[in-house]
């Protein structure tokens, strides 16, 4: 397990202290004081673990909050990262595939994937950093404000750590013989990955830069995608919302696509094939492509009144890029899809993004897609209980309801799902694969195709 903290690394590992809950707690912190003085005990701390009793006696911390409340490390030598030898950049990517709160100069961004999320806020402005890693996890810290505590001995460990937490979300911690360092923040990027974070935080001083370096994707890696028809994009206020929000936590500049956002008129058409499921179809917002888009599609020689599939992808400078294929709507009048039958524990957070096929390598069923032999896939998560499909949403028809998976179970999210979920068209609803396979019908829904007929392909 690796510590990197204000610039030094921690390394020879000797003790672990770790709480996942409160009742854990009083041994951590009895733990802590055995070993202040002992050699480098270093490590985070959640401000869940100083809420009083009443407030999160009815929560499994374990449960809905993967991070451990607290964990500290004693380590044996502490290194200045300066003296590390550099190991080369990989690239680092997140995909958070919801946001809010962007008023207020921070953006509160989770994903759908309980083991890989981002905790809590990002802001470009920080003043000392951190990076924890062992085989279960991998967290970036951005602290605000760094509290030197020398010489200390006489304060309890606890009382130290609630006083310097003040309102803030994570604390992380040194202690040692020397004294104690504390740094209180609300960001920590939580995430399993092969990151360059050790190695930015280690060497780069620029924080504006450190930031980019830790958030932005290469090239085009975030993208949204829908439908094209007659000079109209299908939800596209909706899309280019999304896509504000996760440019933002990109720390990517939105100020083009939020521009572009706000120029939009729309139309109201029916969501195709909207039909099956809804006598008279259900009307969506069309919108009226803006002038930017436009010019793109007329530089590269695309009709804009044809059917297509249209991708926006922003570039690192916050700029636009616009690009089509063709469609043929009226080529795929049903989705053949079969069951892949390997669970899927560790998601990815890449697969929020529209046109990624959510399936996990080296799945037979996702080779069969891969290769066209099927459309789609079904997708289970370790509880054999449905998450969606590998390009889209499910939808169950059950009696005289629609169900589709919980936003908090799904594999990934739906722009046009969302849409029909804030109507009360579609009901959330946890169905296990039996429970969705006896379903009176199933049907895919993106923002391409609309709503699509699944055919099951099941072995023999």
């Amino acid at each position: 397990m690796n510590f990197l903290l204000n610039g030094h690394v921690y390394d020879k590992p000797m003790f672990s202290i770790v709480a996942y809950n409160e009742a854990q707690l009083p041994t951590a912190f009895a733990q802590m004081e055995k070993l202040r003085k002992s050699g480098h005990l270093t490590g985070y701390v959640r401000r869940e673990a100083f809420l009083p009793g009443e407030l999160n006696a009815g929560l499994d911390l374990e449960k809905e909050q993967p991070a451990a409340l607290l964990k500290f490390t004693l380590y044996r030598l502490q290194k200045d990262a300066s003296t590390l030898p550099c190991t080369g950049h990989a690239d680092w990517l997140f995909c958070p595939s919801r946001a809010a709160d962007l008023t207020s100069g921070h953006a509160t961004v989770r994903t759908s994937c309980p083991s890989s999320f981002i905790y809590e806020s990002l802001a470009p402005d920080f003043a000392c950093s951190a990076c924890y890693k062992d085989s279960f996890e991998d967290m970036v810290f951005l602290g605000n404000e760094r509290l030197e505590i020398p010489g200390d001995d006489a304060t309890p460990i606890r009382e130290l750590l609630e006083r310097a937490l003040g309102d803030n979300g994570m604390l992380m911690g040194h202690f040692s013989a020397k004294g104690s360092t504390l740094c209180p923040s609300e960001l920590a990027l939580h995430k399993r990955a092969a990151a360059p974070a050790y190695e930015v935080l280690a060497r780069e001083t620029d924080r504006e830069r450190a930031l980019q370096r830790l958030c932005q994707p290469k090239g085009r890696a975030l993208r949204v995608t829908t439908r094209l028809e007659g000079g109209k994009a299908l939800l596209l206020g909706e899309h280019l919302q999304r896509l504000a929000s996760l440019a933002y936590a990109h720390a990517i500049c939105t100020d083009e696509i939020e521009a572009m956002a706000r120029s939009l008129s729309t139309l109201d058409h029916p969501l195709p094939a909207s039909a099956a499921l809804w006598d008279a179809g259900v009307p969506c917002p069309w919108a009226m492509l803006p002038p930017a888009v436009e010019k793109a599609l007329d530089a590269a020689g695309m009709d804009r009144q044809a059917r297509a599939v249209l991708t926006l992808s922003p570039d690192l400078d916050g700029s636009l890029t616009v690009q089509v294929r063709p469609l043929d709507a009226d080529a795929l009048q049903t989705v053949r899809c079969a069951v892949a039958r390997t669970c899927l524990d560790e998601r990815s957070d890449a697969w929020q993004l529209d046109d990624t096929v959510c399936l996990q390598e080296g799945d037979p069923v996702f080779s069969q897609v891969r290769a066209g032999s099927l459309d789609d896939a079904i997708v289970v998560n370790r509880c054999a209980v449905v998450t969606g499909t590998g390009l889209g949403g499910l939808l169950c028809k059950q009696g005289p309801r629609v169900h589709c998976v919980p936003a908090e179970e799904s594999a990934r999210d739906n722009v046009a799902l969302n849409f029909l979920k804030a109507r009360g068209l579609v009901q959330e609803k946890l169905c296990s694969l039996a429970q969705t396979l006896s379903s009176e019908a199933l049907y895919r829904i993106d923002s391409v195709y609309g709503i699509t007929p699944v055919t099951l392909c099941l072995p023999g």
